[in-house]
């Protein structure tokens, strides 16, 4: 082996073990990023525990409610879904219209 080959080959291996170092650090900065995000996921959960009105679950319910709203009135607008109650809405708002 030459003088060459070997400072070729100890480049390969200082530049192999700087990549190592570098995808480590990469992912433990990674990991700091997760564990911050997690413990501000955490302090919401016990700053809404704390400070809101209503327990958690009458906020689920009213959530669950609007979105079920929308997804009906998007397949409305679709065309994918008659809704019976707006159209019993209608039936009585003109059926009142007729009665006066």
């Amino acid at each position: 082996m030459t003088w060459r080959e070997g400072v070729r080959r100890a480049g390969r291996w200082l530049a192999a073990a700087w990549c190592g170092a570098l995808a480590l650090g990469i992912l433990c900065m990674a990991l700091a990023v997760l564990v911050q995000a997690l413990a501000v996921l955490a302090l919401a959960l016990i700053a809404a525990m704390l400070l809101l009105p209503h327990p958690p679950a009458w906020y689920a319910e009213r959530g669950g409610e609007a979105a079920g709203v929308f997804f009906r009135s998007l397949l409305r607008s679709a065309g994918l879904e008659t809704s019976p109650d707006v159209d019993e809405r209608a039936g009585t708002r003109s059926s009142d219209a007729d009665q006066h």
